[in-house]
């Protein structure tokens, strides 16, 4: 086994999957974290005819391109909420909803994937926004979704945005 870090830094991925494959000399790949890398890693994989194993990225566009060496553990992103998906429709049953998403790969993918359902579902989503991930304030934000009285607040982000907008959300008492 051969370990390298791409410090969740998209050039350092293409960097060392050049070299994993050129140098390395490895006949798979494995890993990554969040989309953002794993993309081009996994264009890198198929240029070079290397098995790239997809172990937590979720965006549907690495696997959606039909790339013969590119495979996947988990669900995509458009899958990625069915379970939360299946309660809100029997159970939770809300009429509105406000939709809040970082703006990157995995972010923007698994955002359309709800709006979508809930265009399907008869939800009224009232406020679709991005934001940029690792902002520092998101009360603005979280104040403008206050103001639309969703009854479900949707967000998307990696855990310290979420930490932040967690915090934030009771600061401005959403």
């Amino acid at each position: 086994l051969v370990f390298e870090d791409s410090r969740s830094d998209v050039q350092t991925a293409r960097t060392i999957t050049e070299k994993l494959i050129n140098q390395d000399k490895v006949v798979m790949l494995t890993g990554q974290y969040s989309s953002a890398e794993t993309y081009p890693t996994a264009q890198i994989a198929q240029q070079y005819g290397i098995p790239f194993l997809v172990s937590t990225a979720a965006a549907d566009e690495i696997t959606r391109q039909g790339w013969k060496y590119i495979f996947r553990m988990d669900q995509p992103s458009s899958e990625f909420d069915n379970g939360l998906k299946d309660f809100l429709e029997k159970t939770a049953k809300p009429s509105t909803m406000a939709i809040l998403y970082e703006n990157t790969l995995f972010g923007t993918s698994t955002a359309a994937a709800m709006r979508d359902w809930a265009q399907k579902a008869g939800v009224r989503v009232v406020m679709y926004e991005a934001y940029d991930a690792g902002s520092p304030d998101f009360k603005p934000l979280l104040l403008r979704v206050k103001q639309r009285s969703p009854e479900l607040v949707y967000m998307v982000s990696y855990l310290l945005d979420a930490v932040l907008l967690m915090r934030q959300s009771k600061e401005v008492d959403l």
